[in-house]
């Protein structure tokens, strides 16, 4: 079973794409709402898969890959998805620095998101 941890703060939009990731066949997803969280559930488990959202309470993405990368540099191996309604500024330039793909939500269309998830969980 492939397992996927998707951290986002916005309730309504964490049970939709949650839901959405469920349908995957022989997938678990973990929902989790908050950056300190998230950061200790990626140190406990190696996931398929891990989408964060840009701004979370506690810790922000960056914070999240910017200690891993300190303090743990093997888990930024894992496949990982950045989620944001931020198209440019200091912390979208701070996030590509980490070259991994980025989703804008507002033009997140959830055929598009679940091809994209099935791609990177095969």
């Amino acid at each position: 079973m492939k397992k996927i941890l998707f951290v986002e703060d916005d309730e309504f939009l964490g049970t939709i794409y949650s839901d959405i990731l469920k349908s995957i066949h022989d997938v678990s997803v973990l929902l989790i709402n908050d950056g300190k969280n998230a950061y200790n559930e990626i140190l406990k488990t190696d996931w398929d898969l891990i989408i964060l959202d840009a701004l979370l309470p506690e810790l922000s993405a960056v914070d999240i890959l910017n200690q891993l990368k300190q303090f743990k540099p093997e888990k930024l191996k894992q496949n990982i998805i950045i989620l944001t309604n931020l198209e440019d500024g200091k912390m979208m330039d701070e996030l590509k620095q980490f070259q991994y793909k980025i989703f804008l939500k507002k033009s997140l269309n959830p055929d598009e998101f679940l091809t994209e998830i099935k791609n990177l969980l095969t």
